[in-house]
């Protein structure tokens, strides 16, 4: 049975919030951004197509997160960040008011990336569901990729381009469980 993922424009049906940011349609291959100010809510989101990555901007809560029935609470504030891995439904629950931004990175981004960083075939890669990491490197990179996505420019493609590669060998290094089921990446 295939597993109904759904795709980053079509999380606000779980998690209604106002849309702050949005990268175009057109152009942006294997990453798309968008920035959102939430009120306190209870959400369970279904399972994502793409790994997405959660760059707190304002504001500071708690945040309870679940994920296979195990809860984690972490307290968030600006310059945080929250990582969860394709394919997993999660429950979320915060309190107050927050904005965020939500890079997506897709499957084959990310495999693809993989595969060049450790030059072999990959299948699939699982990232470590963090609540909250203090990575100044995602949260600096999250910044300039809706920076762009605000405001673009001539060569906006190739920026983005090189910034989704950035951000993939830094979640590779530092965050991913596995570039397949047989391999273990090595963390610092």
């Amino acid at each position: 049975m295939a597993l109904n993922l759904i795709a980053p424009e079509q999380l606000p049906a779980w998690v209604p919030g106002q849309l702050t940011a949005q990268s175009p349609r057109e152009g942006w291959d294997g990453i798309s951004v968008r920035g959102y100010r939430y009120r306190g809510s209870d959400v369970q989101v279904p399972s994502m197509r793409d790994y997405m990555v959660v760059v707190y901007r304002r504001g500071s809560t708690s945040m309870r997160r679940k994920i296979d029935g195990a809860w984690a609470t972490e307290e968030v504030r600006p310059g945080d960040v929250s990582l969860l891995t394709r394919a997993e439904e999660s429950r979320w629950v915060w309190p107050d008011t927050i904005e965020v931004l939500h890079v997506y990175l897709t499957q084959d981004e990310l495999a693809e990336t993989c595969r060049q960083m450790y030059d072999r075939e990959v299948r699939d890669v699982h990232l470590r569901n963090e609540v909250k990491t203090d990575d100044p490197a995602i949260h600096r990179t999250a910044l300039l990729i809706a920076d762009e996505a605000l405001h673009g420019g001539v060569g906006s493609a190739l920026l983005v381009q090189s910034l989704a590669c950035q951000l993939s060998v830094h979640i590779l290094r530092r965050h991913a469980e596995s570039c397949s089921a047989s391999h273990r990446v090595t963390t610092d």
